[in-house]
């Protein structure tokens, strides 16, 4: 709501505002709508949300009016935020911490978590995991699913598998990737499988540390 606020007085109150000028606007002072009761709980809120936005980047100290200034003005960022459809677009997006999500990942499933599918990037997520061990391994494509995994990452025969750590970490990564693909994988594409947006950015930062050790093993193999 503050963005939208300053955003649509025009450059002039982008450039330069401040908590008094952010609540001029609300006009509760002398408003008989609002009861003494509410004022402190809304300036509170208000200031709040100020806080946020300059903590998250949208909103900084005025650097043209010098030492101990009280205004704000808005970043680039804060400038691009101009309605609460684009600002909701942001919150989508800050959900899934791209600079976090293997590059491989990322490709396969950001759209469709972008556009709201999120049991279909999770599934593109995995999938691709499955995709990339199966070609690191040389194997087959008939090769799927949790036999892929525990044929791959066998602790004694599996091509991933690192003979360089004791004989119960390497069944620990074997039960790890054939846990993860058939609870993570194999149930959207059996299903209609409905999926929050937190749980699938989980999801996909999941799948992003797994296609980071695929990636180290297969390097190791090469």
């Amino acid at each position: 709501m503050i963005l939208e606020m300053v955003n649509g007085h025009g450059a002039a109150t982008r450039n330069m505002f401040s908590m008094p000028s952010i609540m001029e606007p609300i006009e509760y002072r002398n408003a008989p709508e609002w009861p003494q009761v509410s004022r402190a709980p809304v300036t509170q809120a208000v200031a709040e949300a100020m806080a946020w936005l300059e903590h998250a980047g949208f909103i900084i100290l005025d650097p043209t009016q010098g030492n101990g200034t009280s205004y704000r003005t808005l970043t680039r960022r804060g400038r691009q935020l101009q309605n609460r459809k684009l600002a909701a677009a942001y919150r989508q997006a800050a959900i899934l911490p791209t600079g976090l999500v293997h590059p491989d990942i990322l490709e396969k499933s950001h759209a469709a978590f972008m556009r709201g599918d999120h049991d279909i990037a999770v599934f593109a997520a995995f999938k691709a995991i499955e995709v990339a061990v199966r070609n690191a391994c040389g194997f087959p494509d008939g090769e799927l699913g949790v036999p892929l995994m525990r044929k791959a990452f066998h602790p004694e025969t599996g091509p991933l598998t690192d003979k360089a750590v004791v004989v119960s970490e390497r069944e620990a990564t074997a039960a790890l990737f054939a846990g993860a693909i058939g609870a993570a994988k194999n149930p959207t594409s059996h299903r209609e499988f409905e999926m929050s947006k937190v749980e699938a950015a989980r999801l996909i930062l999941f799948a992003s540390h797994l296609m980071s050790i695929v990636n180290a093993r297969a390097n190791l193999a090469a």
